[in-house]
């Protein structure tokens, strides 16, 4: 997704740049809402890239909560992968996630769950 929003930057940079010499001559009465409506989306999509980090984090913490919850001692380990659980487990609980839990309330608020 990196080199895809870079790509998009640059895309938008250079429509904008094309564009700019013809909204330049224009009168400032139509400039001044088409600049409000861009800047409203340019803000609603700002929000919308937090709250998918937002969601992003929640779903990491809960995806490593389940090793917790079922993996020995409180789940019988699965015979099938009984050789590779333990790294995977060790793995999972090894990586640092922030808990969601701690997060202002108003976080879900905004994003939901």
């Amino acid at each position: 997704m990196s080199s895809a929003g870079v790509l998009y930057a640059l895309t938008a940079y250079a429509a904008a740049a094309e564009a700019l010499p013809a909204v330049m001559r224009r009168p400032l009465t139509t400039v001044i809402p088409a600049v409000a409506v861009i800047a409203v989306v340019c803000g609603g999509w700002g929000i919308r890239a937090v709250g998918l980090q937002y969601n992003l984090q929640r779903a990491a913490f809960e995806a490593r909560r389940e090793w917790v919850l079922r993996m020995p001692p409180y789940h019988p380990s699965p015979s099938t992968l009984a050789r590779l659980t333990p790294r995977l487990r060790h793995e999972a609980l090894m990586r640092s996630r922030a808990n969601p839990l701690m997060l202002p309330r108003r976080a879900d608020l905004i994003w939901g769950r």
